[in-house]
Parts: structure tokens; sequence; C-alpha cells
């Protein structure tokens, strides 16, 4: 992982306990246990398959961008986020609803970005301040602005607060013809 000024943040190498035949697949995760602060990365994989001379290697890069929070207090929640393709009018549509528990008025602003099934990101858009008074709950509907492919993606809302707090949620949808 690099971050926007091309400095390493981490390194590691990941191997495969008992092999990968071919055709088949097997998952990774990496969590990484400092923070990281607000900005843009990049994280950058190296796949290394093969014997002797049939060696090969692929790389993958994804960026992605870090809106760093305290934990603390709950002054927010998402909830019943759902992203759904309407082929009738052949738009994306998607909508969440946003809890404030506590009691002061709280306003959250972030973005919500939408990945294909290989992890390519294929857009992201800026969810504007969204303030919701005390012991209330807003919902929120928009229309993604571009029509997708037919395929597998995952949507991931990412919001943030004036105190740092931070709020994600993922999830996944199909566009079929």
């Amino acid at each position: 992982i690099v971050n926007e000024r091309e400095e390493k943040i981490a390194d590691l190498a990941l191997k495969s306990e008992k092999g990968i035949l071919p055709g088949g697949k097997e998952k990774f995760e990496l969590t990484l246990t400092e923070g990281l602060k607000s900005g843009n990365y990049q994280a950058i994989l190296e796949v290394e398959y093969g014997q002797g001379n049939l060696k090969k290697v692929v790389k993958r890069e994804k960026n992605f961008f870090v809106l760093a929070g305290e934990r603390g207090k709950a002054y927010g929640q998402i909830s019943q986020f759902l992203v759904d393709y309407d082929s009738h009018e052949d738009t994306l549509k998607y909508s969440f609803l946003l809890e404030n528990p506590s009691s002061k008025k709280v306003s959250w602003q972030g973005f919500l970005e939408m990945t294909s099934e290989n992890g390519k990101t294929v857009g992201q858009v800026l969810v504007e301040k969204i303030s919701i008074l005390p012991g209330s709950v807003k919902k929120i509907e928009k229309t993604w602005p571009e029509v997708l492919p037919v395929g597998s993606y995952q949507a991931q809302l990412s919001l943030i607060n004036v105190q740092g707090q931070l709020l994600t949620e993922e999830v996944s949808f199909a566009i079929q013809e």
C-alpha cells in the first residue's frame, strides 16, 4: 500500500498454504492494525504463479480514499442500505436510512463508491451534507448518474461527521438483462 506521495505504507507477502489448482480460487484478506490518515492511497497486488520458465506475474492496482475518524460515542447509524436496478427505467437507485440517536444535531457527508466483481472502481459520487435533528431518522434516495453494464457489483457508502466519526456500510447487487 502506498500513499499519494508514493511512500510505502505496508508491504507483505501472502502465500497459499495448499496451492491453488488451475481454475481454482483462494481469497486473501489484509487488515492493517494501525489506522491510516485521511487521504488517497493505492493498494498494489502482484500475483506470481507457475513454475520455472512458465512463471508469470499479474499486477493489479486499486485506488482508494480513507476518511479517518475517531471511535467514540455514536452520533449516527446507517441502516437499510439498498441498491436497486430498475430495468423498466434503466436506472440504478440507491437509498439508506441515516439515524441520529444523540441529543445534538449532527451533519454527515462522504461518498458512495461502486466496484465491479473484480474489485475495479466503476464510479464514485459525493454524498452532500446531510443534517439530522436529535432522535430523528432521515431517508436518502438518489439515482446513480450512469448506467452500469450487466454484472455483479459492490457498493460502499462512507460518511463522516464534524466530530471525525466514520460510518460505513456495504451491499452487493447485480444488474441482469
